[in-house]
């Protein structure tokens, strides 16, 4: 006999509960619904607010003047500008630049390249001796002190110090305890007070530096005199500060000791310096203006002559004026060019009847107009002027300077931009993809549940219910 023709497969199962049938459709259909209406419902809800952006800090550069009557030597000067900075600093929302970094940088006198690669090497040693790996670590820590003290001018204090301390821990770390010992000796003869915090170095190490200490402590002393030209200078020895040159320092160990001199508008000097038993090094330094630093001070008395006396009459006070004049359009603009400022904070020591004053006013580099000035009271002679300039910073930028904290409204484009960012950063559960992919994936796996249907009697053998065709994954 012939074989029939193939056809598709029929399968008979036992008859199923009608109950269990009816279910199986409900919840299958349930499944689909939901996974239809839950993208919707998921766009629906309320997009989360983006973060606000960041402020931009408002660049700033304090230059002190003489006012009329004002008598201001080099010291004196550098006083009052080191008082405005710090105090500024206190105000978040204000960049305050370093003007003599700034000069010396546009001159490239700082080697931003070798002192990244002295802190790397530093950090690498570190890093090294952390691991366990002293001998390693040794040839690092030794080139990142070697190029540090090559960068003297540069380099914190504290950097080097902390690079001689790994340098001589690892030494001790690799049983090389006369070289580790002769390192941190060099280290305690500057740095005195020196305390070790690295995790790093083991407990051998560090009571090697305290046994080093003891015998620091009674090595013979010396002195170091430093004067400076031009003078007026501000005097570091081993990081701490003097004051004005000329100053003398005693009571210093023998050894190699640091002295660093700085000036407004010069570039700054550091010097290794050796001290002998009984004796008095004496060190002369000489620091030489930085280029520009001419044409700054210029450009600073050109705003500063623009600013009323406070201590004139009412009649002898010039009106306020809503436009610069050319020249101080052009010191302002040179100001902002040669600095890298938004804000030049001018303040002038002012001598009148009633005593001495701080007058400050900051100028817009673009327009030249001052758009804030204020006097505060100094005290004494002899007393530090704080306290006063802290006032005087704090009235200058306390009216809304700055502009006010609230964000200026997005415009249109703005908007787009933010709901851009919005619907690519949202999570995935909020995606039109990922819910439409659960649509299909549900919709696959109950159509076999809804095509099998029962046909209301027994049409196959055995009192069987005939199903579909099997679908198989």
């Amino acid at each position: 006999m012939s074989s029939p023709s193939p056809s598709p497969r029929l399968l008979t199962q036992p008859r199923r509960p009608q109950r269990a049938i009816s279910a199986a459709r409900w919840l299958s259909a349930a499944a689909i619904a939901i996974s239809l209406v839950a993208p919707a419902a998921a766009s629906a809800q309320p997009a989360p607010k983006p973060k606000p952006a960041a402020r931009a800090k408002t660049p700033v550069g304090v230059l002190v003047t003489a006012g009329p009557g004002g008598a201001l030597d080099r010291a004196k000067r550098a006083e009052l500008g080191r008082a405005m900075r710090q105090a500024l600093r206190a105000n978040q929302r204000l960049e305050v630049r370093d003007l003599d970094r700034t000069l010396a940088d546009r001159d490239q006198q700082i080697p931003h390249q070798r002192l990244s690669e002295a802190r790397g090497l530093l950090e690498l040693g570190e890093a090294l001796l952390a691991r366990g790996r002293p001998q390693d670590a040794v040839p690092r820590l030794s080139a990142a002190a070697e190029q540090m003290r090559q960068m003297l001018a540069h380099v914190r204090p504290s950097a080097l110090a902390r690079a001689h301390y790994l340098l001589g821990a690892a030494l001790a770390m690799r049983d090389q305890p006369r070289a580790a010992r002769r390192q941190f000796e060099a280290l305690l003869i500057w740095q005195p007070e020196f305390t070790a915090d690295s995790q790093a170095v083991n407990r051998a190490a560090h009571d090697l530096l305290r046994a080093t200490a003891d015998e620091v402590r009674k090595l013979p002393k010396g002195a170091i005199d430093v004067t400076t030209e031009p003078a007026g200078a501000r005097v570091w020895i081993d990081g701490e500060a003097l004051g004005p040159a000329p100053v003398s320092r005693g009571e210093l160990s023998v050894g190699t000791h640091y002295v660093t001199v700085a000036l407004p508008g010069h570039a700054r000097v550091a010097r290794e310096v050796a001290v002998y038993k009984h004796t008095r090094a004496e060190v002369a330094l000489t620091l030489a203006p930085l280029p520009g630093s001419d044409e700054v001070a210029q450009a600073a008395a050109t705003l500063a002559r623009s600013l009323p006396d406070p201590t004139a009459t009412a009649a002898e006070t010039a009106p306020s004026r809503t436009a610069a004049s050319q020249a101080e359009r052009s010191a302002a603009a040179a100001l902002g060019e040669r600095l890298g400022i938004a804000h030049a904070l001018i303040v002038r020591h002012l001598a009148g009847k009633d005593g001495a004053h701080l007058q400050g006013a900051v100028f817009d580099t673009q327009t030249g107009l001052a758009l804030a000035t204020a006097t505060a009271p100094l005290p004494d002679p002899g007393a530090r002027p704080d306290t006063a300039v802290t006032e005087l910073a704090r009235a200058l930028y306390s009216g809304g300077l700055l502009g006010s904290e609230r964000q200026p409204p997005a415009d249109d484009s703005a908007k787009t931009r933010t709901a851009q960012r919005d619907t690519t950063s949202a999570p995935i559960y909020r995606r039109w993809w990922f819910w439409t992919g659960i649509a299909a994936v549900t919709a696959a796996v109950v159509t076999p549940v809804l095509l099998l249907r029962d046909d209301g009697g027994a049409t196959c053998p055995g009192a069987s219910t005939c199903g579909q065709v099997e679908w198989r994954f």
